[in-house]
């Protein structure tokens, strides 16, 4: 797997969808890519990141206290959106499958 993200890979997601092909490729040149084995924990329960963590490869399971909520797969709609963005406080994010996710800097992105 790859640790780059292309410009064009990266419109996909929101908001970087909306941002100039310069800003795209500034921020594929600044990500970070993170490979995670099946059954391995990806948010946890009360994470609060200062970094957009968008699920690149592979599928996730959204636990609640234990159980299942749903499951999300990589490329699907609710995947264009950042992990923080559609997992609540109080659930976890489990890779299902090995996944491969990256992360963007909130700052950077705010600048932009």
């Amino acid at each position: 797997m790859s640790d780059s993200i292309s410009v064009k890979d990266l419109k996909f997601y929101q908001p970087l969808d909306t941002l100039s092909a310069d800003n795209l490729s500034e921020i594929s040149r600044k990500l970070k890519v993170m490979q995670i084995t099946r059954g391995d924990n990806i948010m946890l329960q009360g994470d609060n990141t200062e970094n957009h963590v968008y699920l690149r490869d592979g599928v996730i399971d959204v636990t609640e206290n234990g159980r299942k909520v749903r499951g999300i797969k990589a490329g699907s709609e609710e995947a264009r959106q950042a992990l923080a963005h559609i997992i609540t406080s109080n659930q976890q994010a489990v890779a299902r499958t090995n996944v491969s996710v990256f992360s963007v800097d909130s700052d950077l992105l705010d600048m932009m």
